[in-house]
């Protein structure tokens, strides 16, 4: 009975002797976003997550939306550029590609596998066409964290600089994931100019941070008429190569039609009363008609 007892209460603390593995998750995320007077922005993350060798074994990936749908049909390509990207304050090697929606950035060196621990990436860019211009109002509609982080974020942190001399109007922030408006974030400007957002619990797995914050017009140099086209003309240009190559096709198969595909003019026609170059009558015909018929036979 004895035995039994001592096997059962050894089976049910056996757990509590296992090493316990840590679980992959961003410890501390932040976002430094800068809006320069020309309307672009400057974007610094700062991720520190810990790695475990589970899913993170030599680096991460990042992706960034940068084609949208208009209510028109028509897309739009945001301008997104690399400035840098370090890890634990050295620079990392990272690779950039084109997906459905966007870039996605690729940071890490397939031959080096990553120790397990806390590694902090920090990550600069520089992006374009981002921000929102009204009749009395520039606006910031952003999300700052992305909803394709598959790990569990332990604590947002958001910071907003506004163009020099502006102070925001509208403010707001709403967390989730899938078009979800949770209140587990706040915003607030904590220096003249300078909005702070922060996360009130840890974001689950692809869960954002989504921030709008408005101010009066006149700080930021609005991207002119021919900038829009500009993009535009970019953002379809698949679609423009498409007709270009149709065109450049139909225009070389009309060159070519009228150069070699006309028949010649048809000249004086002189009757001929013996089959030319000792044709037998059959031939003739053939030769004439271009087919067999029953009077070819006769």
């Amino acid at each position: 009975m004895f035995a039994r007892a001592l096997a059962l209460a050894l089976f049910l603390l056996a757990p509590a002797f296992l090493p316990v593995r840590a679980a992959e998750l961003i410890t501390n995320y932040l976002s430094d976003i800068t809006i320069n007077q020309d309307s672009s922005l400057t974007i610094k993350e700062t991720i520190t997550l810990n790695v475990e060798g589970i899913d993170i074994r030599r680096g991460i990936l990042r992706t960034y939306p940068t084609r949208y749908k208009l209510e028109s049909g028509d897309t739009v390509t945001v301008s997104f550029d690399v400035e840098s990207i370090t890890r634990d304050g050295k620079d990392e090697p990272y690779s950039v590609s084109d997906r459905d929606n966007g870039i996605e950035i690729r940071i890490g060196d397939a031959d080096v596998l990553l120790a397990h621990g806390l590694h902090t990436y920090v990550i600069t860019y520089r992006a374009n066409f981002l921000l929102g211009h009204f009749e009395t109002t520039d606006e910031l509609y952003y999300n700052v964290l992305g909803l394709d982080t598959p790990y569990i974020t332990q604590r947002a942190t958001a910071t907003i600089r506004l163009p020099p001399g502006a102070r925001p109007g509208r403010m707001d922030v709403w967390t989730g994931a899938g078009g979800l408006k949770l209140k587990n974030a706040t915003i607030a400007e904590t220096e003249p100019g300078i909005i702070t957002v922060q996360s009130t619990r840890p974001l689950q797995e692809y869960e954002g941070i989504t921030v709008a914050v408005e101010w009066p017009i006149g700080f930021v140099t609005r991207p002119s008429s021919t900038d829009y086209a500009l993009r535009w003309f970019l953002a379809n240009s698949p679609a423009w190569l498409g007709l270009g190559g149709l065109a450049s096709m139909f225009g070389f198969l009309y060159w070519s039609w009228r150069r070699w595909g006309k028949d010649p003019e048809r000249g004086t026609i002189i009757p001929l009363f013996e089959p030319p170059g000792g044709m037998e009558p059959a031939e003739a015909r053939f030769v004439t008609d271009m087919g067999y018929d029953n009077k070819i036979f006769a």
